[in-house]
């Protein structure tokens, strides 16, 4: 899902706050700064489907953090 390259495949709703960047990719992971927002992976066509999959994760976060993970939600637009 994530090619530690770029977000091919991920679509934002991070226009809910107008902070454009909140995700990055630098030195190959996942970077998360600078506001508020929801990162969805939609795929290549935008209507990625899964079912009986695993999922791991490496994941750090700082004093202060509010983050999660969502498994098997939906993009939509908030305002």
């Amino acid at each position: 899902m994530f090619n530690g390259k770029d977000l091919t495949g991920w679509k934002s709703n991070e226009s809910a706050e107008g902070k454009p960047g909140v995700f990055t990719v630098k030195n190959g992971e996942l970077v998360v700064s600078g506001g508020r927002a929801h990162l969805f992976y939609v795929g290549a066509d935008g209507n990625a489907k899964f079912k009986n999959f695993e999922f791991k994760a490496k994941v750090k976060t700082t004093k202060g953090s509010n983050s999660g993970i969502y498994v098997m939600g939906e993009y939509e637009v908030q305002i």
